[in-house]
C-alpha cells in the first residue's frame, strides 16, 4: 500500500515541478496532472482505510483508540480539503489554458503532496 502511494506522489511531484514551455506540452501535463490525481486519490483511499484500520487494532483501549483515530481524522480532513482544490485548478488550467492557471495547478498539486507526505511518513 506504501509504496503505490509513494510512486502516485513522486509523479505528482514531478508533475507539480514540470514546467510546459508550448501549449501541447501544457496540454500534456494538465492531463497527465488529472490522472495523476485521480491516481492519488485513490491511492489515499486504500491507505486511508488501512490505516483507521491499524490504529483500530493496535488501541490499547477503547478511549485511546478514540483518541488515536481523532487526531488521525483531523491531520486526513486537510488532505481530504485538497482534492477538490487540486481537481478546480486543473479545470482552470484546462480552461483557461494560460500560464496564470497553470502555475496555480502547480502550487495546488505541491499544497497536496506536502499534505499527504507527512501522514504516510514519506519522502520523495
Amino acid at each position: 500500500m506504501k509504496p503505490v502511494i509513494t510512486r502516485v506522489l513522486t509523479i505528482l511531484a514531478i508533475i507539480a515541478l514540470a514546467t510546459a514551455c508550448s501549449k501541447h506540452a501544457r496540454r500534456d501535463t494538465i492531463n497527465a496532472a488529472l490522472l495523476a490525481t485521480n491516481a492519488a486519490r485513490d491511492g489515499f483511499v486504500q491507505y486511508d482505510a488501512g490505516m483507521q484500520d491499524k490504529i483500530v487494532a493496535e488501541a490499547t483501549s477503547l478511549d485511546d483508540g478514540k483518541a488515536k483515530l481523532k487526531e488521525y481524522r483531523e491531520r486526513r480532513a486537510k488532505v481530504l480539503a485538497l482534492f477538490p482544490v487540486v481537481y478546480y485548478s486543473i479545470a482552470a488550467a484546462a480552461q483557461a489554458n494560460d500560464d496564470a492557471s497553470f502555475v496555480k495547478m502547480k502550487k495546488s498539486l505541491k499544497a497536496l503532496l506536502d499534505a499527504v507526505m507527512p501522514l504516510i511518513g514519506g519522502v520523495l
